[in-house]
């Protein structure tokens, strides 16, 4: 997320400077559930999960995510391991329901894109961590006219529904410090 605050970003490849917000979605209600600390923006994904406080906020809840977090222990999508050799059925089946998760949770993010707080953020010191937690239960999903709510951030993490989503926001209360 882009901010102006020097203190709190550091510049990324386009250097600009931004913060890494770690947030997690429940991907079948579009909620937000768990927003890490932010970090620099400079800042690998796979430290930034850790550090950010978010894993430690999700637990053992199954949860997936991009390529970007390898090593993490979250559900991420499989890799061909040579060029020419293809995905057994299986895998590829995994894929693609994988696909369809992160679908939802990229459009929740993509309508959060419009919001001015977050594309231009001015905002001093925890004001960022403050604004994107006050995100939480906006209506965004305007074609359902329900509430809905997500981040556009630089990095993210989404949540599979499974069953776990009470827990994941009890986790999300107690977890994310203000």
């Amino acid at each position: 997320m882009p901010t102006r605050d020097h203190k709190i970003a550091e510049q990324s490849k386009n250097y600009r400077y931004s913060t890494n917000h770690q947030v997690v979605i429940d991907a079948s209600t579009r909620l937000i559930v768990v927003v890490g600390q932010p970090l620099p923006g400079n800042r690998n994904d796979c430290r930034a999960w850790t550090e950010s406080g978010a894993k430690a906020a999700v637990g053992t809840t199954t949860t997936i995510a991009d390529g970007g977090y390898r090593g993490t222990g979250l559900v991420i999508p499989h890799r061909r391991h040579a060029k020419n050799q293809e995905l057994p059925a299986s895998k590829q089946a995994h894929n693609k329901s994988h696909k369809q998760v992160r679908a939802r949770v990229e459009h929740v993010f993509a309508r959060m894109k419009t919001r001015k707080i977050l594309r231009d953020c001015r905002l001093k010191g925890d004001g960022v961590h403050h604004a994107v937690l006050g995100l939480f239960g906006l209506p965004v999903d305007h074609d359902r006219l329900t509430y809905r709510t997500g981040v556009f951030l630089t990095n993210y993490v989404e949540t599979l529904a499974v069953g776990e989503t009470t827990d994941l926001k009890r986790i999300a209360m107690n977890g994310v410090t203000t």
